[in-house]
């Protein structure tokens, strides 16, 4: 892997800096949270095709990233829900060889 460098730093800062300017905190924890869940429902799909237990851990990491983000979004208690109910599906059909 390749060190980080001063210039990617930088330019990270300048994408924050716009994002910041555009959204909500609330808007992107709710967009971290979905991208999240994406991750660990394709993690527990791999797992569930035979890709082996990295990607059952790895869904395990994704899922709890995405229950912590759903859990920050305080004026939607929905989505906290709806984010737990669609991995308790997905890594289910994964343990079931799906």
């Amino acid at each position: 892997m390749n060190p980080l460098t001063q210039q990617q730093l930088l330019a990270a800062t300048e994408a924050g800096i716009d994002e910041l300017h555009h959204q909500s905190i609330k808007d992107i924890q709710r967009q971290t949270a979905v991208t999240w869940a994406g991750r660990a429902a394709a993690a527990y799909h791999f797992y569930g095709q035979g890709a082996g237990l990295p990607w059952l851990l790895d869904a395990t990491e994704y899922e709890h990233e995405a229950l912590e983000h759903a859990s920050l979004v305080t004026d939607d208690p929905e989505l906290l829900e709806t984010v737990r109910h669609y991995l308790t599906v997905a890594k289910a059909d994964a343990l079931a060889g799906g």
